[in-house]
């Protein structure tokens, strides 16, 4: 079923290469979440441009990560505001030479690629699934190992900040994710959270989130996400870096759809010539086996004999 997905993270292409080799399952499509800093995600404010000028600004945006020609960096953005003539949302960017690589691992191994996303992202859709949907303003803080975690904050039921946060140790952690809140306060209009979600593991972590409850006054609670969910088609996120590249599993569907209708009516119709065929083909048949070609030829010789009679009579006459 087309509904069926590999769903997949790695760091390096040649970790997606093992994984693909080892996989024993009968899909055939993959859908792809980066880790690692290889495809980057930012929020942007832009004004409200046409589809190519937004992805020229925010190809050129990438620039300062990546130090490529802008004709050398994927990007794909989602629009999540547009209001006073600006367009807020965010967007994900990767060198397509590691587009590239990732994208002929998924082919060469046998399987479809669908979609390529950064984790982060897909971490976000799965926590946003165990967040009630009552609770319109909250942080997520996603710990990913010892140097990094990555900052979220909703209000009003929409991503304000994205942020990825480096760090060498747990006193610097702390330093970092307090000024990232009070940053992403001064940013927000709307009220304070009250609520902060994390996921992920660091040495520390309980100790480090307790600080954070005592200094901004929130309740902070664990939560838990799944790879899983990383192709769900209501996700808050829909980025995907292989969107130039490939069809997408909902359009894959519909197309599913068009052939075995196409496919139905073909039969339908080889049916109804197959059956007037076959009759056809009775009616002859019948007509040879009926026909009897020394009883018409004496038929034919009775009527020549008669036109030849009324000819002499006719003759005599004259």
């Amino acid at each position: 079923m087309l509904k069926e997905v590999l769903q997949l993270e790695a760091l390096t292409p040649e970790e997606l290469k093992n994984k693909l080799k080892d996989s024993s399952t009968k899909s055939r499509f993959v859908v792809l979440s980066l880790c690692g800093n290889q495809a980057i995600v930012r929020n942007f404010e832009l004004p409200i441009l046409s589809a190519a000028e937004i992805k020229n600004a925010l190809c050129i945006e990438a620039l300062d990560v990546f130090s490529l020609h802008p004709e050398e960096i994927e990007v794909d953005y989602q629009i999540l505001s547009s209001a006073d003539g600006k367009c807020k949302g965010v967007f994900a960017a990767i060198p397509k030479s590691a587009l590239d690589n990732y994208f002929a691992q998924i082919s060469q191994a046998g399987f479809i690629p669908l979609v390529l996303t950064a984790k982060i992202l897909t971490t976000i859709n799965s926590v946003l699934r165990r967040i009630p949907a009552s609770i319109k303003a909250f942080y997520i803080l996603d710990f990913l190992g010892e140097k990094n975690v990555f900052l979220a904050l909703f209000n009003e039921g929409r991503c304000e900040l994205l942020r990825d946060i480096s760090y060498d140790d747990l006193t610097e952690a702390k330093q970092e994710i307090s000024n990232s809140l009070r940053y992403a306060l001064g940013k927000s209009a709307a009220k304070h959270p009250q609520e902060l979600y994390f996921c992920g593991e660091l040495t520390g972590r309980n100790e480090l989130i307790a600080g954070l409850e005592n200094e901004f006054n929130f309740k902070a609670k664990p939560v838990e996400s799944s790879v899983s969910e990383i192709n769900a088609a209501d996700a808050y996120f829909q980025l995907n870096l292989f969107k130039e590249h490939t069809i997408s599993l909902s359009l894959r569907c519909q197309l599913h759809r068009v052939v075995n209708i196409v496919l139905v009516i073909v039969i339908l119709v080889f049916m109804v010539v197959f059956a007037g065929a076959s009759k056809l083909d009775s009616q002859i048949k019948a007509f040879k086996k009926n026909a009897d070609p020394a009883k018409e030829l004496l038929e034919a010789k009775g009527k020549i004999s008669v036109l030849e009679s009324k000819i002499k009579l006719l003759e005599n006459e004259k």
